[in-house]
């Protein structure tokens, strides 16, 4: 073991330790961007174990960055195809601009039951509901909260 160790190059050594530095930085913060330079790293590390004096430190730092980059940048364009997918939070503005919701089941206490949309989200028109005041079936009431799957309303005011 320790005569193959001594045949690898030492900057590969530091070139895979930054890269697992790096990757475990990412698997912490998930800001997709770590990934990519880590990425990068590791390909300069297995540039020079195959190549091991072949590379100056400057044609490490230069290759890093490039190879970094281009995976950086390949990745925001392909996620800026996906980027019209909607996300949750996309879901919660529209519930919560949503203008024509009507109380359609109340539990007993009537704060909690269920309201329905004119149009469907998520593929439901009928939503829980959870209210701080009394409501009764038909009561229009508008979304003050998305929370989880559960919305909390309060009745409409007429204007």
């Amino acid at each position: 073991m320790t005569e193959y160790l001594a045949g690898i190059d030492t900057h590969a050594l530091y070139w895979a330790a930054l890269s697992l530095v790096l990757l475990a930085a990412e698997a912490m913060y998930f800001t997709s961007v770590l990934i990519w330079f880590g990425a990068g790293a590791a390909i300069v590390a297995i540039t020079l174990l195959y190549d091991p004096g072949g590379l100056g430190m400057a044609k490490q730092i230069i290759l890093f960055v490039v190879a970094s980059s281009i995976l950086l940048l390949a990745s925001r364009k392909l996620l800026r195809k996906t980027r019209w997918l909607r996300t949750s939070g996309d879901i919660d503005a529209q519930i919560r601009d949503a203008h024509d919701c009507t109380v359609d089941e109340v539990s007993p206490s009537g704060q909690s039951g269920y309201v329905i949309f004119a149009a469907p989200f998520m593929g439901d028109r009928r939503w829980q509901f959870a209210s701080r005041s009394q409501l009764e079936p038909g009561d229009q009431v508008e979304i003050v909260e998305v929370r989880g799957n559960i919305l909390a309303v309060q009745k409409k005011e007429n204007n």
